[in-house]
């Protein structure tokens, strides 16, 4: 069994956007995390978050293992699961349309909701991704007007 946690939040929304995952389980525990756009909303993010480990996941040969991906964000799992519907003019519509074409890859996927404390570990990560933007932002400023 194959754990995965999703997590991405842009700071402000839309804004400065990050995305994390951690992959756990048969011995390998994987973690990344990234910014992913200067105007991004949060629900791209967590959009952006999924696919990203899905290919992940893809690249590792692991589509034909029992992966249970967690998100904090009702929106994702409503909207994948098809009990929800998604709106073609919304920004994060593109990323929405990829992760249906990624999940079809796998044979024994399951998504589910989850707290935020539960997915604190991949939360830390997009804090920490949008942290390091913007002291890098901050450091670039500093030197750009000094």
């Amino acid at each position: 069994m194959i754990t995965v946690f999703v997590d991405g939040g842009a700071r402000p929304n839309p804004g400065k956007g990050a995305y994390a995952y951690t992959i756990d389980g048969e011995g390998m525990h994987y973690q990344c995390f990234a910014p992913c756009g200067d105007k991004v909303t949060n629900n791209q993010c967590e959009y952006i978050a999924i696919c990203e480990a899905m290919k992940t996941l893809i690249e590792l040969n692991l589509t034909e293992h029992n992966i249970t991906i967690f998100t904090d964000s009702q929106l994702l799992v409503g909207q994948l699961q098809g009990s929800w519907k998604s709106n073609s003019l919304l920004p994060y519509y593109p990323h929405y349309q990829t992760a249906k074409l990624l999940i079809k890859q796998f044979s024994g996927l399951t998504l589910r909701k989850t707290s935020r404390e539960k997915n604190s570990q991949a939360d830390n990560l997009v804090e920490e991704a949008l942290d390091t933007e913007e002291v890098a932002e901050e450091t670039k400023a500093k030197t750009t007007h000094s």
